[in-house]
């Protein structure tokens, strides 16, 4: 096709017997343009090549940028939960702390009753003893 167009390009330029000569310089510049269209062509294919290189590339990583991404929202949920149960743990361990402290309330009053009621007693018996 470009050979076709350069020399319909040339044939619209050339008259008579300077036809000859041109068509020597057509196929000089048919020869030279195609030289020139092979080596933009292997240009834009290396550049091409390096392009798709760089575009797996980029796609490698972002696919690895993604894997790890949801590794860390996986982590993060399995914190998310540890902390909910550890809170939950702390409340419920603060209720039984309270509920201990309380008893033990309860236990140390009992005991300061029944030491009061047995030192009544024994007072009570030794004076007993006296008047006996």
């Amino acid at each position: 096709k470009l050979e076709a167009q350069v020399k319909a390009h040339y044939a619209e330029h050339s008259t008579g017997a300077g036809a000859g000569l041109q068509a020597d310089e057509v196929q000089e510049e048919y020869a030279r343009i195609k030289a020139e269209v092979a080596a933009k062509t292997a240009k834009l294919e290396g550049e091409r090549d390096t392009l798709a290189t760089q575009l797996k590339a980029d796609q490698d990583a972002l696919e690895a940028a993604e894997v790890a991404q949801q590794s860390v929202r996986t982590r993060a949920e399995s914190l998310r939960q540890q902390a909910e149960e550890a809170r939950v743990r702390a409340v419920a361990a603060e209720h039984d702390a309270k509920a201990a402290r309380k008893e033990a309330l309860v236990q140390a009053k009992q005991r300061t009753q029944a030491e009061d009621a047995l030192r009544l007693h024994t007072t009570e018996r030794a004076h007993i003893i006296d008047e006996l």
